[in-house]
């Protein structure tokens, strides 16, 4: 986004954004080992940019080495820190703008879910289990509760947002303790797809009252994963298509489940 053509990357990087950005530039280079810095060492970069210290020694005899600080939890203070290490910080300050112009007007589109305090739950499903996520890094709960401001149920606020947690394992039969308005439901397919029909098709999943009425939004797992400024843009895209903002289901995307909504 700033200009700055990356020179390595390590695989899932590459996997994962192949068929979002331009990778031609890259090179895909193993988990950080020997060859990674004789790699390194024979195609040196202007800036390598790290974010565990023990790296760094070995590291500087091939290039300058930026130690990513620990503190940067918060995606727009890391932001910010990557873009001043590469001279982009203006930059970034600029983009930081319009992303906050072009999410008030999709909270905007919202005042009617916040004004009636509606409550809004992230889920991931996989391999049969259930997963609930909070305001982290992950499945879109930055966005989802601090961007937007959307409410989480008081279980996920008591239980994960106030304690700092990512995600916590719900037995199914505890999930009505999370229950709300809205759901956000990842699946992540697993080689036993019939554990995850037996959580869709049980009667505590259809009698949550997000699913009974029809209040349930699949986004892309791989736009969600993330919460950098890239995956922040693309997660307001589909929410704008096809989550509450529009109201309605995603059948696109739920085509493998809707039988199993409650008729």
């Amino acid at each position: 986004m700033f200009g700055v053509v990356g020179l390595w990357m390590e695989p899932w990087l590459t996997a994962h954004y192949r068929e979002r950005l331009d990778c031609s530039g890259f090179r895909q280079g193993e988990w950080y080992s020997d060859k990674t810095v004789q790699w390194l060492a024979a195609n040196p970069p202007d800036l390598i940019m790290v974010y565990r210290e023990e790296y760094t020694e070995s590291l500087w005899e091939i290039a300058p080495v930026f130690t990513i600080p620990e503190e940067c939890s918060d995606w727009r203070e890391e932001l910010l820190v990557l873009a001043a290490a590469v001279g982009r910080r203006e930059q970034a300050e600029r983009w930081l703008l319009l992303f906050d112009e072009r999410a008030l007007a999709v909270k905007n589109k919202l005042v009617v879910q916040r004004a009636r305090g509606e409550t809004f739950l992230i889920v991931k499903i996989v391999s049969g289990k259930c997963y609930v996520y909070g305001n982290m890094t992950s499945m879109g709960g930055c966005l989802i509760y601090d961007v937007l401001g959307l409410q989480p149920p008081t279980a996920v606020q008591r239980n994960m947002i106030e304690k700092g947690l990512l995600n916590i394992h719900v037995p199914l039969d505890d999930l009505p303790d999370y229950s709300a308005d809205h759901i956000f439901l990842f699946l992540y397919h697993s080689h036993w797809p019939a554990a995850e029909c037996e959580v869709l098709e049980s009667s505590v999943w259809r009698g949550l009252p997000a699913v009974k009425n029809g209040r349930v939004y699949e986004p892309d797992p791989n736009v969600f994963y993330g919460y950098d400024p890239l995956a922040m843009e693309k997660q307001l895209d589909w929410l704008e298509e096809n989550g509450p903002v529009t109201f309605r289901l995603n059948f696109r995307h739920l085509s493998a489940w809707t039988n199993f909504l409650p008729s």
